[in-house]
C-alpha cells in the first residue's frame, strides 16, 4: 500500500514537474513582449516546480519504506506454538482466516 501511494506521489511529481518546466518555457517567450506578465508566468513556474519537488520526494520517501517493508515482511516471526485470527477482504470476499502452529 505504502509503496502504491508513492508510485502515484511520483507520477503526480512527474507532471508537475513537466507542467513547471511549460510555464518556465513561456515566460521566456514573453520576457521581450510583456515583461510584467513573464514575472508572473515564472512564479507560477516556481510554484508548479515547488509542487513537483514535494511530490517526488515524498513519493522516493513511500516508496522505500514500502520495499523495506515488503522486505521485512518475508522475516519469520511465528511462535514456536499459537494461533492467529487476522480478517480477510478480497474480490467478493469478506471474512477472516486462521493460523497456528501446534
Amino acid at each position: 500500500m505504502t509503496a502504491s501511494v508513492g508510485v502515484f506521489g511520483l507520477i503526480v511529481g512527474g507532471i508537475l514537474w513537466q507542467e513547471a518546466l511549460d510555464e518556465n518555457s513561456e515566460a521566456v517567450n514573453q520576457l521581450q513582449s510583456n515583461p510584467s506578465q513573464a514575472h508572473s508566468t515564472r512564479i507560477d513556474a516556481e510554484g508548479l516546480s515547488a509542487g513537483s519537488n514535494v511530490c517526488l520526494i515524498a513519493g522516493g520517501v513511500l516508496n522505500g519504506l514500502g520495499l523495506i517493508t515488503t522486505l521485512l515482511s518475508f522475516v519469520d516471526d511465528t511462535p514456536s506454538k499459537g494461533a492467529a485470527l487476522a480478517p480477510a477482504l478480497g474480490t467478493n470476499f469478506a471474512g477472516a482466516t486462521v493460523k497456528g502452529v501446534w
